[in-house]
């Protein structure tokens, strides 16, 4: 065999050897895209799922809000009634108010209190 043949198939074999190597790296590289992408992907679904359970409690939490108001907006309409009208209503909400929130009573009145919570 002549030194140019013998080099030339060394040079061959070089070549083949920096493909094989190539095409190794090549597959690694693709490999950790792959995994990067598949990172990311997981990390959004998951922010997309625990925003939207945010979402749910916020929107669970400003439907209360706006049902407290409502209560207030009646309670406050009960009041200005009661203000604008003449003496005997505001005698019947005194009372009322001092049973409910000051638990008054008569003095020959008997209150029966259930101790079960119901």
């Amino acid at each position: 065999m002549k030194l140019t043949e013998m080099s030339e198939t060394v040079r061959k074999f070089r070549s083949a050897k920096k493909k094989k190597a190539d095409a190794q790296y090549s597959r690694r590289v693709d490999v950790f895209i792959s995994v990067i992408f598949v990172a990311v992907l997981i990390y959004s679904l998951v922010t997309v799922v625990s925003q939207r359970r945010e979402i749910e409690l916020k929107k669970q939490e400003l439907e209360n809000k706006q049902n407290e108001i409502a209560i207030q907006e009646l309670k406050s309409e009960e009041i200005d009634n009661i203000l604008n009208s003449n003496g005997a209503d505001n005698t019947a909400y005194i009372e009322k108010s001092a049973r409910e929130n000051l638990d008054y009573a008569y003095k020959d009145e008997r209150i029966f209190i259930n101790i079960s919570g119901d």
